[in-house]
């Protein structure tokens, strides 16, 4: 397993690429490895474990974070800085113990968020799917983008005042396992699709940031008389340059040992 490469290999060049691939596909409880990695000795395996918890922008990375500003010194702290200041949006914070208290404050947020929504499950492209619900009144569905839905639990815990609000967690992100098949622009599509059916909202208001916003169009594009209204937060319309940047790069230096077309098939829509 990758995992275990990217924690045990002897090779540390091995080890890091692991963390890379790992990065791509999406993997289940990443953000723990990651937190595990960052305190490993060898400086390669820790600088592809900043990387990928910088791209992936879950402010749970900032416990683990913030405890490696007290174990490393120079060019490296400054590294470990900046991917703090990108977690939080804070560049007012220093000390170890101002992000600690961040991430304590963030934590208590997300955990009194989910408090009273419905958990549940449904089914889409042969996979079991998580999601919640609260509220009622009109449909709000939260698009599941690089991150879970637990992203937007804070947001949506207002909104269920007057609105239905429902969140899930596609393959590869927060509570639902990455699953055998690819993640595809059209797979990404008809989950939304099964999940309005689950649910029975033939018609809803998608909300949705960043790269989740190109599946928001898209989908609004393909079933027009399915949405009611798209709310689309930093909109990545065009694609995630960063997804494309860290495939082209593998490309150039040819540090994949796998085919990469089939990374490409998997990430095409992203």
């Amino acid at each position: 397993k990758l995992t275990i490469i990217a924690e045990e290999d002897d090779e540390a060049v091995v080890r890091a690429e692991a963390v890379r691939v790992l990065f791509q596909l999406g993997a289940t409880n990443l953000s723990q490895l990651l937190g595990r990695l960052i305190q490993y000795d060898d400086l390669e395996v820790r600088n592809a474990s900043y990387d990928a918890l910088a791209r992936m922008g879950n402010p749970a990375g900032v416990k683990p974070l913030a405890k490696q500003l007290s174990n490393v010194h120079g060019n490296e702290r400054l590294e470990v800085r900046k991917v703090l200041r990108r977690l939080t949006q804070n560049p007012k914070l220093r000390s170890r113990s101002d992000y600690e208290e961040w991430h304590s404050h963030w934590s208590g947020t997300q955990s009194r968020a989910i408090q009273g929504f419905k958990k549940g499950t449904f089914q889409a492209n042969g996979q079991k799917l998580r999601y919640r619900m609260a509220g009622k009144g009109p449909t709000i569905i939260a698009v599941s983008g690089r991150r879970g839905g637990s992203f937007w639990a804070t947001t949506l815990r207002h909104l269920a005042a007057t609105h239905r609000v429902i969140l899930y967690d596609a393959p590869g992100r927060a509570g639902t396992a990455g699953g055998r098949h690819a993640f595809t622009l059209n797979s990404e599509l008809a989950i939304i699709q099964a999940l309005q059916t689950h649910v029975k909202a033939p018609n809803a208001t998608l909300l949705a940031d960043e790269v989740g916003a190109l599946l928001a169009a898209q989908y609004a594009i393909a079933h027009p008389e399915s949405v009611g209204s798209l709310v689309l937060v930093t909109p990545t319309l065009a694609g995630s340059r960063a997804g494309r940047d860290v495939i082209a790069a593998q490309r150039l230096s040819k540090t994949i040992r796998r085919d990469l077309g089939a990374l490409d098939e998997q990430f095409a829509w992203f």
